[in-house]
């Protein structure tokens, strides 16, 4: 310790500490906070470079692929954007608390249908139709909770089970079948859907769907533009936004069955004059066309218990699914042969997330491929 200095009588307090810090000290000190200064400022500008990059590529359009989901109603499309979604990341929580009122209000909707089924057919079923035909929240609005513990309890009775097997019929969704049994734990106040029950729910699309995401290094932009007979007018403002990518969607299982919207034309002919202007379209300049033939799980059972050739009298094939899809794709692919499209068709269960990872990998390497081909990079 260094002693005080006295001058002219007055003491001079030391201007060392009690425990001085060196200087060499102090300097490696000044130092080490310098380069962790310096550290942070690069690692700071490497982000900035990083993220100034990506932005970069996303506003390149050689980056972006722009892909139409296109088809009829009620044909999957809300439910390959799903797949996707799941597929690059998941639902988050809120996205996930949103499918709940889907699945709720699929359940309501389709014991709405059975109610007035059986009204018009006049079956006996002792439950309060009242509560349940009045009952309509509008959208973002939960259903009251007597209404939930009524439809836990109808969705059980034998009724609901016989009417189930008249899906088509009553126009309710085949995924009710798994949906009806399980109504205990997905009608409850705090249920949280699984992947699996959320890509089960179905509701009308009446706005434009939109999934973006990254894949194969690319900024992927999926559009789902609604089928109904009265939504396809707006398909036009997105066919001008240089599309890379059609995926054409219809339900394969939808020979026997007419739109909810126009009774007496038949899905599987609706799909068809459908494709037809999507190929044709001046606007779309199609050189390539990926088709799934969606639903395709339904086959099965649909042609055990329903004709083809009554509902489809220029059918000529055998009462099988291999004689019914060879027919079902030379249709298709006829109609784009007629106008140079070339077309590559994919079997599909929407559903199954294992098979759909598999064919949208598939189908991403056919865009790529064509998108290619069309820009010459």
């Amino acid at each position: 310790m260094a002693d005080d200095i006295a001058v002219n009588g007055l003491k001079r307090v030391s201007i060392f500490p009690e425990r001085p810090m060196s200087f060499l000290s102090a300097r490696a000190q000044m130092d080490a906070e310098t380069r962790e200064q310096k550290l942070q400022a690069k690692t700071r500008s490497m982000e900035i470079d990083k993220y100034l990059k990506e932005e970069g590529k996303k506003l390149d359009p050689r980056n972006h692929v722009f892909v139409l989901l296109l088809g009829p109603s009620d044909a999957g499309k809300s439910t390959v954007l799903k797949q996707i979604i799941i597929q690059n990341g998941g639902f988050d929580d809120k996205a996930r608390r949103e499918q709940v009122e889907v699945i709720q209000k699929q359940i309501l909707n389709a014991v709405k249908k059975m109610i007035n089924y059986t009204i018009q057919n006049n079956t006996q079923w002792n439950i309060d139709k009242k509560l349940i035909l009045e009952c309509d929240p509008p959208d973002g609005q939960p259903i009251d909770q007597h209404v939930l513990e009524a439809l836990m309890t109808i969705s059980q009775s034998d009724v609901a089970k016989a009417l189930l097997d008249k899906c088509d019929e009553l126009s309710i969704p085949h995924s009710c079948k798994i949906l009806f049994p399980n109504t205990a734990t997905l009608l409850k106040p705090d249920y949280t859907p699984s992947d699996e029950e959320i890509l089960l729910g179905r509701r009308r699309t009446e706005k434009i769907s939109e999934t973006k995401v990254t894949m194969d290094g690319k900024y992927w932009h999926f559009v789902d533009v609604a089928g109904h007979k009265d939504k396809r007018s707006r398909w036009t403002a997105y066919m001008e936004k240089g599309v890379q990518g059609v995926v054409y969607v219809f339900s394969c299982a939808s020979y026997n069955q007419c739109l909810e919207e126009e009774s007496s034309l038949n899905m599987i002919r609706d799909a068809q004059a459908l494709f037809m202007s999507i190929v044709s379209n001046p606007i779309l300049k199609l050189k390539s066309i990926i088709v799934m033939l969606n639903k395709y799980d339904l086959l099965d059972e649909k042609i055990k218990n329903h004709d083809i050739k009554q509902s489809l009298p220029d059918y000529p094939g055998e009462q099988t699914k291999e004689s019914y899809l060879t027919w079902l794709v030379k249709q298709f692919n006829q109609v784009a042969l007629d106008h140079n499209v070339e077309m590559t068709v994919f079997k599909t269960t929407a559903t199954d997330t294992n098979l759909m990872t598999k064919i949208m990998s598939s189908v991403r390497k056919c865009i790529l491929k064509t998108s290619v081909e069309r820009t010459g990079l």
